[in-house]
């Protein structure tokens, strides 16, 4: 049996807000099944990282930056 969030909750009202936000901002979220989370935003897709890590949650609860990868999360696809 599924749990559905009531349209009338909290939790339902921000993540509706949420997902107006990404889809405003023309911003996709894929995941797979090694390489976490990736970010899909004019045309590129890139990961979190910092130190060697990829956090598989949002918001990621560390510092770092973006960097470029493949659709499937690679980020050595472009490397010779």
């Amino acid at each position: 049996m599924l749990k559905i969030l009531k349209p009338i909750s909290t939790n339902f009202k921000e993540l509706k807000k949420l997902n107006v936000f990404l889809e405003k901002n023309k911003i996709e979220l894929h995941q797979t099944v090694y390489n976490g989370i990736i970010y899909f935003i004019n045309g590129k897709f890139y990961k979190y990282y910092q130190e060697g890590q990829y956090p598989a949650s949002l918001p990621p609860l560390i510092e770092g930056c973006y960097v470029e990868c493949d659709s499937n999360g690679s980020t050595d696809y472009y490397q010779e």
